[in-house]
């Protein structure tokens, strides 16, 4: 019995103490109000329409995170790069997408509410140009002064002219494999160079081939500055000159290394070279050209390819200047075109949007003709805007 009134009281006693007390601890987390910060508002956007030419699109607005990881940008649905933020202001570069009914959401994640902008107009940057297909292998593209694209297939080595508006027909065939091509100042030729001591040449209305010069040395690159001279080079031959008077200058420079391409503009001719040995191990250099036999002058630094941030790891390929000078590098990078302003920045040609693997790169006016290699060979044709990137 004594038990009994022992536990009896126990019990009482709880029950007072459950309902005379209260929880004074943190509040649950489903009792919480939501942490909301004011809804993010889209303005306008910079440019307001997106042509060929536009590598990053500004969105103006208010209430952006001044965090970058509380932004989210979305193009159609689909997520875009974000280059730089502030509360005001959001950057992104040119996404994968296109249409003239876009529709662009900003997400801050502190707000509940997303805001949306919307159409806008985003124009396609390129596609695939002179019908070629997937097992044609291909070694060369040259451009002329009219807007006519040249490709030499490698095997058959079968050589096409494609017209600006597309159409293609078989100018010839080149005697050897071609590794570059550049067409003469005249107009009238389409220069080959061939990793041989002989350098060919193809009238271009009849096709006929012929030799156009032999020098001392094998040469893979090259190209003609505005006096006729070809400046050309390859694996341990040194930069040479073939005049205008088809004549052979030997400048003495990178005898060792090996040259990967040669571009001439703006009254300098441009070398990407792997060296040997040294630092930097491959880079860009330029020289100014100082008379009208060729003369060069000494080498200027322009890219250590090793500050090149994530391309430092792909291979130089080719060279090509855009309309505004910027320079353009080939690479075999999944961002295939490299791109170094004239003030010394560098960016990714429209980053996400280009396949891989520039073999070689040639302009004429608004656009560039990139040669992909890989697996899939083709040619394609990019629209870099009325007055480049």
């Amino acid at each position: 019995m004594r038990r009994l009134i022992v536990l009896a009281g126990v019990v009482v006693t709880a029950s007072l103490l459950m309902t005379g007390c209260e929880y004074d601890g943190p509040t649950a987390m489903y009792h919480r109000p939501q942490e909301e910060t004011t809804a993010p508002v889209i303005t306008a956007l910079d440019p307001p329409e997106a042509p060929a030419g536009v590598n990053t699109i500004a969105i103006e607005g208010a209430h952006f995170s001044d965090t970058l990881a509380c932004n989210k940008v979305y193009v159609d649905g689909f997520p875009a790069e974000i280059t730089s933020h502030s509360a005001t202001r959001l950057t992104i570069r040119r996404p994968n997408r296109t249409g003239d009914s876009t529709t662009i959401q900003v997400v801050n994640t502190r707000a509940l509410e997303i805001a949306s902008f919307g159409p806008y107009r985003i124009d396609p940057v390129h596609w695939p140009f002179g019908h070629f297909t997937t097992g044609d292998e291909l070694s060369a593209v040259a451009t002329d002064g009219s807007g006519n694209v040249y490709v030499v297939q490698r095997s058959p080595r079968s050589v096409y002219r494609i017209t600006s508006d597309g159409e293609k027909t078989t100018l010839g065939e080149a005697g050897r494999i071609v590794t570059d091509a550049v067409i003469h100042p005249s107009g009238a030729q389409l220069i080959f160079l061939m990793a041989n001591r002989s350098i060919d040449r193809m009238d271009v209305e009849t096709g006929e081939v012929a030799e156009y010069f032999r020098g001392a040395k094998r040469v893979s690159v090259g190209d003609f500055d505005v006096h006729g001279n070809l400046y050309a080079g390859g694996s341990r031959t040194a930069l040479m000159v073939v005049t205008s008077a088809l004549s052979e200058k030997d400048t003495g420079l990178y005898g060792t290394d090996e040259i990967l391409s040669i571009r001439v503009y703006g009254g300098s001719v441009y070398v990407a070279v792997r060296r040997a040995s040294g630092t930097p191990s491959a880079g860009i250099w330029r020289h100014e050209i100082l008379d009208a036999a060729g003369t060069v002058g000494p080498g200027v630094l322009i890219l250590d390819w090793s500050e090149a941030g994530a391309h430092a790891g792909s291979a130089i390929q080719d060279m090509e200047f855009s309309p505004d000078g910027t320079l353009l590098v080939g690479t075999d990078h999944a961002d295939p075109i490299f791109l170094l302003h004239a003030d010394n920045s560098r960016d990714i040609l429209y980053k996400s949007i280009l396949p891989g693997n520039a073999v070689k790169l040639r302009g004429a006016g608004r656009f560039l003709y990139m040669l992909q290699g890989g697996q899939q060979w083709n040619v394609l044709r990019i629209d870099m805007g009325e007055t480049g990137m």
